[in-house]
């Protein structure tokens, strides 16, 4: 069952990725020459964008979709399996822990993902990839020269 939820749900995150991915380049390909002489349009800022932007889509739509809707179903199947066979009181108090173990795996959540908050906007990855656009540009340029 694993297996098939996998196929069934990265097959189709991965051609929307790859779609999105060629319109992505495309609409940067497309930009008039002055767009691409701006700094934070800077050709390794774009390769970093075109790798990590894109890759959100897959994020959304793949796998994780998958299993965000096992982990869901599991929880209504849990319920309901244990309204019939088990003690309707029993069910009702764990019904009732329900929020508090959510908000509480929300908080975990927050304060573990709360050190990549500045790189989701764009701020570190996009710095990392425009200075290594520059270093490769940089030695393409000594070695035209033999400068080595």
């Amino acid at each position: 069952g694993d297996t098939m939820r996998g196929w069934a749900f990265g097959k189709p995150g991965e051609k929307l990725t790859v779609k999105v991915r060629m319109m992505f380049y495309k609409a940067l390909v497309r930009q008039e020459v002055g767009w691409h002489d701006l700094p934070e349009n800077a050709s390794g800022a774009l390769c970093a964008s075109l790798a990590t932007e894109v890759n959100m889509v897959q994020a959304l739509s793949g796998e994780t979709l998958g299993r965000n809707i096992v982990s869901i179903m599991t929880v209504i199947v849990a319920f309901g399996i244990a309204f019939l066979v088990g003690h309707w009181a029993v069910v009702l108090v764990a019904l009732a822990c329900l929020p508090i173990m959510v908000s509480g795996m929300a908080i975990e959540l927050a304060l573990v993902n709360g050190g990549t908050a500045g790189q989701a906007s764009g701020g570190l990855s996009a710095d990392a990839g425009r200075i290594v656009g520059e270093v490769v540009t940089s030695v393409r340029t000594i070695s035209a020269f033999t400068m080595e």
